[in-house]
């Protein structure tokens, strides 16, 4: 009697193995499928070359630090709201922050974190421009500790884009990217590689490889901050990358900031602010 409980056990075990395993699968297909519908189109006809400038910058207050320590203040989690929603096998969390007056012309920017972080640290790093702007934010967490492409579900950002678009009054000429080192990397392969409501991204210390960018049907501009003293992601790449986008239609700038590093924590309200000019003063 036991042997047969234990066998109807086991069975039941592996039934229910078998029953996840192909709603996995089930999902990763719907995701591709997903994911090919917002694909951006490869371009076609020789591009219009886009523009590519280095600029060095020594106006950021970069301060030496002895620690490097942070988190999001208990403020910044009192004002983002938190949601979580099920997609697929994975348990999907992201942020919001409203300002206080919102309409048609409300802009958004879409934050998209560092590893190991989550949304509320770039959230705690634009809370004050946002609130001095106008400026709705949303916030998603990576699935894991950071975003690879691998997992990449754009057509879930899109959807959470509408959302607030539909209830917000968010203005759609005015929606942004803002992603910081492995989110940095995220931002540009949407902004090049994803036909989504975004019209141009700023990058803080990171950027995607070549061999994931392609030639867009409808290139959109980018700005990316890099650190002179960054060891991460090298200053030399970041030229020739944006070179090389700018010979395919992206209009792009490299901001080279003497002694910064990798860190964005110190500096970063400096930044979201330095960032916000240059995103709301590109032509709608």
């Amino acid at each position: 009697m036991a042997l047969l409980r234990w066998a109807l056990l086991s069975l039941g075990v592996i039934l229910v193995a078998v029953a996840l395993v192909g709603a996995a699968v089930v999902f990763k297909d719907q995701q591709a499928a997903q994911a090919s519908s917002a694909a951006m189109p490869v371009g076609t006809a020789a591009p219009e070359p886009g523009e590519f400038r280095e600029i060095k910058r020594t106006d950021f207050r970069i301060r030496q630090l002895s620690t490097y320590e942070f988190s999001p203040s208990e403020a910044t989690r009192q004002l983002a709201s938190k949601h979580a929603a099920w997609r697929g096998p994975n348990r999907r969390v992201w942020y919001e922050v409203s300002p206080k007056r919102i309409g048609p012309s409300t802009p958004l920017v879409i934050l998209l974190h560092g590893a190991g972080r989550d949304g509320l640290s770039l959230i705690e790093i634009w809370k004050d421009v946002a609130a001095r702007e106008g400026i709705a934010l949303l916030a998603l967490d990576s699935i894991g500790s950071s975003w690879r492409l691998e997992d990449a579900d754009p057509a879930f950002l899109v959807s959470l884009v509408d959302k607030m678009v539909a209830h917000h009054g968010i203005d759609p000429a005015r929606i942004y990217l803002f992603g910081h080192s492995s989110g940095a990397f995220y931002a540009q392969y949407l902004l090049n590689r994803v036909d989504g409501p975004w019209a141009a991204a700023a990058l803080h210390a990171g950027y995607a490889p070549s061999n994931a960018l392609q030639r867009p049907a409808t290139p959109k501009p980018y700005r990316l901050y890099l650190g002179a003293e960054g060891h991460i992601f090298s200053v030399e790449t970041a030229r020739a990358l944006g070179r090389g986008l700018a010979e395919v239609g992206h209009d792009n700038e490299l901001v080279i900031i003497p002694r910064h590093t990798h860190w964005l924590y110190q500096v970063g309200p400096q930044i979201a602010a330095d960032a916000w000019d240059w995103l709301d003063s590109r032509p709608r």
